[in-house]
């Protein structure tokens, strides 16, 4: 199923990048009522780029925007040096919103028991219906997650619920998909506009780089680096994500500011 993925500027240095199925077999939800009203968008002015590739900036700073077709990846680059890279392990996943196994069977010498048995399957599997105790949550377009992997994640999900559990990464208070990233000089930031369940997995293992020297692979030097990598996965909806690009802590919560407002209470 091909997909629209589209990226634009906003003033502050802020990228938008959406990507959604070119044509779903009905609109996907989209959040209507985080964002304030009006978003001062910038021109973005497309630079030389490699065949399959493109590089995009704002034309006012040193912060470029390189996508690449094949594979997919959107890499934020800031004075030579990528800071921010969406999609560099190719985990890109988006499920497409399809009708059920019975309306999309279409050739009729098919055997009934062929059909019978495919469906069953999907069924074992919860492709179309799930059940909590006497709760039975109908799938109407199947499976439509939506993310860039399970394990010990950190769960978003909007619930009102008394007594909650405070420090604990099984979260069903609030969701608020905001992340912020810090080293020496500078600060990132990433809003995953998805209003939907949400599970984000966090790693900090260090990316080894090598680099060969005359005596071959075998004398290959290292250099250790320290890396962040982060996996949002949303049970619905679009991918809509924010990359806050600083370069400061108080740019950051400018920038995010700028997005949602600031807040109601205690202000």
């Amino acid at each position: 199923v091909p997909l629209l993925a589209e990226i634009s500027g906003i003033e502050g240095n802020i990228f938008r990048l959406k990507i959604n199925e070119e044509t779903p077999l009905k609109p996907r939800y989209e959040v209507p009522d985080v964002l304030t009203s009006k978003l001062s968008t910038v021109r973005l002015i497309s630079c030389s780029g490699d065949t399959g590739s493109l590089v995009l900036a704002d034309g006012k700073g040193d912060l470029k925007c390189h996508v690449t077709a094949n594979p997919f990846k959107v890499d934020l680059v800031s004075e030579e040096e990528v800071v921010m890279s969406i999609n560099s392990l190719g985990q890109l996943y988006f499920e497409h919103l399809q009708g059920p196994l019975k309306q999309r069977a279409t050739k009729e010498n098919e055997e009934d028991a062929s059909v019978e048995t495919s469906q069953e399957n999907q069924e074992d599997l919860g492709l179309w219906e799930e059940k909590f105790g006497t709760f039975v949550d109908v799938k109407v377009n199947g499976k439509i997650e939506t993310g860039v992997v399970d394990g010990d994640a950190y769960r978003l999900y909007n619930l009102d619920v008394y007594g909650y559990k405070i420090h604990d990464k099984m979260g069903i208070y609030g969701s608020v998909p905001y992340l912020l990233a810090h080293k020496l000089g500078r600060t990132l930031g990433i809003f995953w506009l998805n209003a939907s369940e949400t599970l984000v997995e966090i790693s900090t293992e260090p990316a080894v780089k090598y680099t060969l020297t005359q005596m071959g692979p075998v004398a290959a030097k290292q250099k250790v680096r320290s890396q962040t990598d982060v996996h949002w996965m949303s049970e619905s909806g679009i991918i809509d994500v924010f990359l806050l690009t600083g370069p400061t802590p108080s740019d950051v919560f400018k920038q995010y500011a700028r997005l949602t407002g600031t807040c109601t209470w205690n202000c």
